[in-house]
């Protein structure tokens, strides 16, 4: 059923001539994952944890600013209890009832210094809280382009009394902790990709959160579930293209060999600057008047780290305590002639991934199964994120 891709892969890799924001694995040939990642990595506090603003009922940001990390960050806090509800499309996705129990937490998080709030929300000789409608559905509209009709379907709506009741005691929301993986818009739509973790189950999910502008102010649109795909088969001509692309000097700097890491300063420094040999020391060298001591040449310590930290999120101190730099130097000192690698021991089995994030499963000539994963922020630009 699936067909030979190498046209489009050969189109995806060919960078010079890429104009999209992203990878896009869904123009190819696929098989569709029924399965979510099961790896979970410890990436940013939980939302229901972080929540430091008091003021954040105000109205989400408008699309003429560009969302930064803040607004992403109080988009998320402000969303949290819908975050664990099932996806949705569209606001009127969104059960009636689970938008009062949003809403309930999101007060809590108002209040978060005043335990009495709910005191005015009691009714003497009833059990419960009951929230007036016209504070509630306000409060909620400023957040969804939902209608009051709609939510007055609702069981927990009273048309007597014109009020929204709730238990005393909320539950505590499941621990959970996000990742940003991309963020782009679209007229009038934000879209930001993320991980959703939750720890205790080691579950993992790919979403998407979709921001609408409604006037001058952005709602919360659809939150959706990427699927992962998967390629197994691979042509020859396409194993070798994504070998010399992303595979190639992860290899040959022997990376793919390191203790399972899921931090780029847990990877040997050592390895990380054999990198930059391999994949850039060459190219260097032949643009310059190459100056050789004691049969080494020097190349300066910005030159080797700005270049090793467009692939891997390392710090500098780390990749300092390589034994090929020098302190007195302030440089990274390479042999001369500066040895290369070749050869091409391994073998690409599967790749698995989202427009954003890519996942290689490897062999190599013993049949060692090796991971490694790369995250794309544009056509160009990408970095190896963790392996195993």
């Amino acid at each position: 059923m699936k067909k030979i891709f190498s046209v489009i892969l050969a189109a995806l890799i060919c960078l010079s001539s890429c104009t999209e924001k992203n990878r896009n694995l869904s123009e190819i040939q696929i098989e569709n994952s029924d399965k979510n990642s099961e790896e979970s990595q410890y990436i940013s506090q939980s939302a229901s944890e972080s929540y430091e603003k008091n003021n954040s009922n105000e109205n989400l940001q408008s699309t003429e600013k560009v969302i930064n990390e803040n607004e992403i960050t109080e988009c998320f806090e402000n969303l949290d209890y819908l975050l664990s509800s099932s996806q949705w499309n569209k606001p009127e996705e969104i059960k009636a009832d689970n938008y009062i129990m949003w809403y309930s937490y999101h007060l809590k998080k108002l209040h978060k210094n005043d335990t009495n709030y709910i005191d005015k929300y009691k009714v003497k000789g009833k059990e419960g809280l009951f929230f007036p409608a016209d504070e509630l559905e306000k409060e909620i509209k400023k957040f969804f382009d939902i209608s009051s009709d709609y939510l007055r379907k609702s069981d927990l709506y009273n048309s007597n009394s014109k009020t929204y009741s709730l238990p005393n005691v909320l539950n505590p929301l499941d621990n959970k902790f996000y990742k940003i993986t991309n963020t782009y818009k679209d007229t009038d739509k934000i879209f930001i990709d993320y991980t959703l973790t939750y720890p205790m189950s080691n579950k993992t999910y790919n979403m998407t959160l979709t921001l609408k502008s409604t006037g001058d102010s952005i709602k919360f649109f659809a939150n959706t579930l990427r699927e992962n795909k998967i390629i197994t088969e691979i042509s020859d001509d396409d194993k070798q293209m994504l070998f010399d692309e992303y595979i190639k000097y992860y290899y040959l700097s022997k990376l793919m060999y390191c203790s399972p890491w899921e931090n780029a300063n847990e990877l040997p420094a050592e390895n990380l600057v054999r990198f930059y040999q391999y994949k850039r020391l060459e190219e260097y060298l032949s643009g310059i008047t190459v100056k050789i001591k004691n049969g080494k040449v020097s190349v300066p310590e910005k030159e080797v780290e700005s270049y090793i930290k467009n692939f891997f999120d390392v710090n500098t101190t780390h990749l300092r305590t390589c034994t090929l730099y020098n302190y007195e130097t302030y440089s990274y000192e390479f042999e001369f002639p500066a040895k290369t690698a070749t050869g091409q021991g391994v073998d690409i089995i599967q790749l698995e991934g989202d427009d954003n994030i890519w996942e290689f499963t490897l062999s190599d000539t013993e049949n060692k199964s090796f991971k490694v994963k790369i995250q794309f922020f544009s056509p160009n630009d990408f970095l190896y994120t963790d392996g195993k």
